[in-house]
């Protein structure tokens, strides 16, 4: 198990550095619109009439208005932090690796499991590139259906978690030890 461990450390910290270039460089204006800045202080001081943080999907409701406005458009999923925060804080990061950390470690106790079924490398590779695509299919692409999101961010977020999990699980499949056969 302690291989496990050590193969999460590291498929973390390479998962953790596939998300720096997808959303650290200018590589992530594929993925987010960037309003301007008389749009953005204007939407900031919407947002403060919010009653707190959470998720909203604006507009909202069963009455004929609220029907009327959702059919005019335009619509938003928002996520709203009424607290604000610093931009790339140092402990934000910290979290995002523990994060990666725990998922790597869940995906190699899963082929820890599966040792017997995929005793090689080579025989883990599918599935986990399987495993890559069907959460990032799953999640992201689910979002411009269910929640009217667009599909530049969802396709883009899709392809960072693919290439993520492909990382990361490449890295941990290597850490499994063979089963013992008896």
């Amino acid at each position: 198990m302690i291989r496990i461990l050590i193969g999460s450390l590291i498929a973390a910290a390479a998962t953790f550095l596939v998300g720096l270039l997808m959303f650290a460089t200018p590589m992530s204006d594929m993925g987010f619109k960037v309003a301007s800045h008389a749009v953005q202080v204007q939407v900031q001081e919407a947002l403060r009439a919010l009653p707190e943080s959470g998720t909203y999907f604006i507009p909202y409701g069963e009455t004929p208005e609220a029907q009327a406005l959702h059919e005019a458009g335009p619509t938003a999923v928002i996520q709203v932090n009424q607290s604000g925060a610093k931009i790339f804080e140092p402990m934000t990061m910290v979290k995002g690796y523990v994060h990666m950390v725990i998922a790597m470690l869940l995906l190699g106790i899963f082929l820890w499991m599966l040792r017997g079924a995929l005793p090689t490398f080579a025989s883990r590779v599918m599935p986990l590139l399987f495993l890559a695509v069907l959460a990032a299919f799953w999640t992201r692409l689910g979002e411009p259906i269910w929640w009217r999101t667009d599909w530049a961010n969802a396709i883009y977020s899709a392809a960072s978690d693919v290439i993520s999990l492909a990382v990361g699980g490449l890295i941990m499949a290597a850490f499994i030890p063979k089963a013992v056969r008896r």
